[in-house]
């Protein structure tokens, strides 16, 4: 194995010029890239809508005050730790509203992953095999891509890929330096996501049954681990247990833990786990899949050597299985893992210089930048949403109407602009639950109502205020957030009993429906109608429409 001989301040010098040429490489017009505009699964080209639901709550945060407790849309957003709308929260307070701050803490994210893969590989191995890993780093679809988007999944695979680094680098955690720092990382992996951050602790786990009692941490050092993982973790989720636990019960254990981890609702795909996941990961990465594959089979070979990384390897696929339901970027994690594994092959090459590796590796990344519109190219371009720039027109208008948006055409990106009295229409038929209310039920708390409830809701709000507050809610701002149509027919009835407020509804909708619509009818470029109130107000705010 070549060991650098480099003097240490000189890679840690280097390992910063990598950071911040990966920040540049991974900025490029990122302001020019719409909010929840980007595939999160570019197979079955799944929106990141998640973008602008976590990027609501940040900018609540923010003007609210709302800090400790996640709210989207008026009620609590309990399903994820905040982390990382803490960090979005931080930047845009500091800087400014605007989408590229939201999205600096997942810049910096991949910029620090991509700089410690460097490290650990340069300290195991070479300088070329050192740049080459962060190459199949930065040029991974997959990689790329969510280092542009406020979600919570860039930021936990840095504090995974910084914890199993550490490991790899202090296999017995012999510093107590090494174990404090895995602890903090695996502590704010667990902030970051829930229980996908608990990986760390799991590869751990297999490390220690698997290595003798010589080469295996000291109990005191997993103590030291397991304590400092608490005391980053334990205090948020002690927070909402003392003052919201009936809602931090149903959303955040039996909803998101429970109901969509374990059992799983109806998926968007019916492919097995296995092939879901080896399908997408090829497609979006061949060059990586395949140097994955085969250094799986190398490293496996001489494990006993280094059981980290297949202990590294095994918790994450661990966790993709564990969790039930599925998502092509639950495998961004793995990404890392994999890059290291490659260069370990690489590296075992001994005909290939190094120097070769990475000049192969680099004609790979040029190529995928000329292909960027295939799934596994790199995706240079700008996007937004078609009906976004017609919502900033509309915002701009100031306008105190309300507003009733009929479909999902924004992803959620309504929510993230300073309008009066958003509300979303979904055309939906009612699911037979068989008398069985989920756990979080939003229509019997009253957040999601029928277009009848929504008609008498004068009358309905004192029984709906009073089950909010049972749910340690002390507010109705989220009533009626989501009104639920079951045809066109239901959505015109809403539309002529409500002249006084503003709507957007998809083009054709409400053809070959007999109703008369008492609004001005704005057909706008994005497939919609804005059908606007012929009497109105206005209102003043000091933030910008334009994200």
């Amino acid at each position: 194995m070549n060991r650098p001989t480099a003097l240490p301040w000189f890679r840690y010098a280097a390992a910063a010029v990598v950071f911040l040429l990966c920040f540049a490489w991974f900025s490029f017009h990122v302001e020019q890239i719409g909010l929840a505009s980007q595939w999160v699964d570019p197979v079955s080209e799944i929106p990141a809508q998640d973008e602008a639901i976590y990027a609501h709550e940040a900018i609540v945060m923010v003007t609210a005050g709302q800090w400790l407790t996640p709210v989207y849309l008026g009620r609590y957003a309990l399903n994820k730790p905040p982390l990382l709308q803490w960090l979005c929260a931080i930047s845009i307070k500091v800087l400014g509203i605007t989408r590229g701050f939201l999205r600096l803490p997942s810049l910096i994210a991949a910029s620090l992953t991509a700089a410690v893969v460097f490290l650990a590989i340069w300290r195991m191995q070479s300088l070329f095999l050192a740049l080459a890993g962060v190459l199949l780093l930065a040029s991974s679809h997959l990689f790329y891509v969510f280092s542009r988007l406020s979600m919570t999944d860039m930021l936990l695979t840095f504090w995974i890929t910084a914890a199993l680094l550490i490991a790899w680098c202090d296999p017995a955690l012999k510093k107590q330096s090494s174990a404090t720092a895995f602890g903090f990382a695996t502590g704010a992996a667990i902030l970051s996501k829930a229980a996908a951050g608990l990986a760390p602790l799991l590869a751990l786990g297999i490390v220690v049954l698997v290595s003798s009692r010589e080469s295996r941490p000291h109990w005191t050092r997993l103590f030291t681990v397991v304590v400092t993982a608490a005391l980053v973790a334990v205090p948020w989720h002690l927070y909402q247990m003392v003052q919201h636990p009936h809602w931090f019960f149903a959303e955040y254990i039996a909803t998101q833990h429970l109901s969509v981890g374990v059992f799983a609702p109806p998926q968007y795909s019916n492919e097995n786990h296995l092939l879901f996941y080896i399908r997408r990961l090829f497609l979006m990465d061949p060059v990586l899949t395949i140097t994955g594959a085969l250094a799986v089979l190398v490293v496996l070979g001489n494990w006993r050597k280094q059981p980290l990384l297949i202990a590294w390897l095994l918790s994450i696929w661990a966790m993709l299985f564990g969790f039930r339901y599925r998502s092509a970027y639950y495998l961004l994690p793995l990404i890392p893992v994999l890059a290291v594994m490659s260069v370990q092959l690489l590296g075992r090459i001994s005909r290939m210089p190094h120097a070769a590796v990475l000049v192969i590796l680099m004609l790979c990344t040029m190529a995928k930048g000329v292909f960027a519109g295939e799934t596994w190219g790199i995706p240079l371009g700008t996007s937004d949403l078609p009906i976004a720039r017609s919502l900033d027109s509309y915002c701009e208008e100031r306008r105190d109407n309300g507003l009733i948006l009929v479909g999902d055409a924004d992803k959620s990106y309504a929510a993230d602009l300073p309008l009066a009295g958003l509300r979303y229409c979904w055309l939906e038929k009612r699911q037979d639950t068989a008398g069985k209310r989920p756990p979080l039920d939003f229509a019997w708390l009253g957040v999601t109502v029928s277009v009848a409830e929504f008609q008498r809701l004068p009358s309905l709000l004192p029984r709906f205020r009073e089950r909010l507050a049972g749910f340690d809610l002390p507010s109705d701002a989220a009533v009626a957030t989501v009104i639920s149509a079951q045809s066109p027919e239901e959505v015109s009835q809403l539309i002529s009993s409500h002249p006084d407020t503003d709507f957007w509804v998809p083009d054709g909708l409400l053809r070959g429906v007999d109703t008369v619509i008492p609004h001005q009818v704005k057909p706008t470029k994005d497939g919609g109608v804005f059908l606007i109130a012929r009497h109105t107000g206005s209102f003043d705010t000091p933030r910008s429409c334009r994200l």
